[in-house]
Order: structure tokens, then sequence, then C-alpha cells
């Protein structure tokens, strides 16, 4: 086998170029081993550079202008841009499923919705949604409690400010245990349980300070948690419906797409 290498500055790219009389297996491993190594990565982790398949990786994200390759080995940081890196996967099952991230689709099995998100910055931008179930439990509240005492015609003011100080006290621990920024190791039954411990806990702790009834009356304390149970269980149906029914549209958009890369 002769190997003629030919340099000249004019060339924008490396270009390779096999002539042979027939593909014999000694040619067909030649060309895969140029392929691999065109798909290859270097990653730079505690001071040492690596060299990764990208067909190992799960995903690449931008941070604050730093690009960094996640794998089962841990993670990379790499000095090339996400733009750079989506038009050299571009072959591949490598998909921009944001501005910020690209993900291996080869290594992706389902697709849910997530509560992300680790820094200030996010933190900020999270902010008006934290604001806006605020207001929609505030105001759902407020129904429900009408509905249950329709027959008095007029709400007390403090009535209103007791709920709004519940429903506030409700949208701080659904950020703590879903928004991924306080609580991140739980699974989501876990997570559930807690959130359901800690607001009993809240509503109890409004039944003493507002006296809603005589602290010994034993048949109102489980009428309060009874109520509490029954509408945790409602809520938690009617969300976990709508968790699996967006995840469901995520599944069937990526078989659609692994059966098109087919």
């Amino acid at each position: 086998m002769r190997i003629i290498l030919e340099e000249d500055p004019a060339w924008e790219e490396v270009e390779v170029t096999i002539r042979c009389k027939e593909v014999t297996p000694q040619v067909a491993g030649l060309v895969a081993s140029l392929r691999r190594f065109d798909h290859r990565l270097t990653g730079e982790r505690e001071g040492k550079t690596y060299l990764l398949e990208a067909g190992e990786l799960f995903y690449i994200e931008s941070v604050e202008k730093r690009t960094f390759l996640y794998t089962r080995d841990g993670v990379f940081e790499t000095p090339l841009r996400l733009y750079e890196l989506e038009e050299r996967l571009a072959p591949w099952d490598f998909v921009r499923v944001s501005k910020a991230m690209i993900v291996n689709f080869g290594k992706t099995q389902s697709i849910s919705p997530d509560f992300a998100g680790s820094d200030m910055k996010k933190l900020l931008q999270s902010l008006p949604q934290v604001l806006v179930n605020l207001c929609v439990s505030y105001t759902c509240a407020v129904l429900l409690y009408t509905l249950l005492d329709a027959q008095q015609a007029t709400m007390r003011r403090a009535w209103l400010y007791e709920i709004l100080a519940i429903c506030a006290a409700a949208t701080v621990l659904q950020y703590v245990f879903f928004s991924g920024k306080a609580v991140k190791r739980l699974s989501y039954l876990a997570r559930m349980a807690w959130f359901a411990a800690a607001m009993l806990a809240v509503v109890c702790g409004a039944a003493v300070v507002f006296r809603w009834f005589p602290l010994e009356q034993l048949g109102s304390w489980l009428w309060l948690v009874g109520i509490f149970l029954v509408g945790f269980a409602a809520i938690t149906l009617v969300f976990e419906g709508w968790f699996r029914l967006k995840r469901r549209v995520y599944d069937d958009a990526l078989g659609r797409y692994k059966q098109g890369k087919k």
C-alpha cells in the first residue's frame, strides 16, 4: 500500500482519497477507521485531555460560554462551540433541542417533562412562573371555598388573607420540591410524599393559628385531614394524567424520528 501526503495552504479541510482495484476487507477496515476518527472529540477534565467517541456522548451543553460533553464516564469540557459541534455531528443522531443543548437521540430511550435549572439566572427567570402558580392556586382556592360554603353571602377579609397565606406556602413548597433547584435527587413519588406531608403541616398550622375550630374537637381535625387527602389525591391524579399525556406525545415524536433515521 502506497501512502501519498500532499500539503497545500489553499485547502481548507483534510480530504482523504482511497484508490483501489477492489474493496477488500482491508480497505473497508481502513475506511471504517477513518470514519471513526472523524467523529471523535477531545475533552478536557482535571488538566488532562481525553479522546471521546461521539457515539458515546449522552448530550452536549453550553453553560456561560463554555461547552461540556456528558458521557457515562463523566463530564468533559471542549473548546468547540455548540454550533461547531452541531455541524460536525449532523450526520449522526445528534439533535439541537434548545439554544444551549444538543442531545444524542441514539442514547435516548424516552422523553418526559422535567424540572431543571440551577443557577441564579434561571432562578430569576422562574419567578414569573412562580407568581402565575400563586395566582392560579389562590383563585382556585377561593372558588373552592365559596363552593363549600355557598350559604355565606360574603367572605370576611381575614379569610382571604388566610387563603392567600396558605397558597403562598404551597407555591414555595412546590418550587422547593419540583423545580430541581433545592431538591434534586428524589424520585417523583418521594417528592409527592414529602410535598403532601409539608402541605398537611401547613394546613394544620393554619388551623391552629387562625382558630378555624376548637383545638380539642377530634372530629374537626379528622374532617380537615380527610378533606386535604381527598383534594390532594384529586390534584395528583389530574397532574399525573397530564404528564402521561405529555410523555406519550414526546415518545411518539421520538419514535417517528428514529423510524425516519432507519
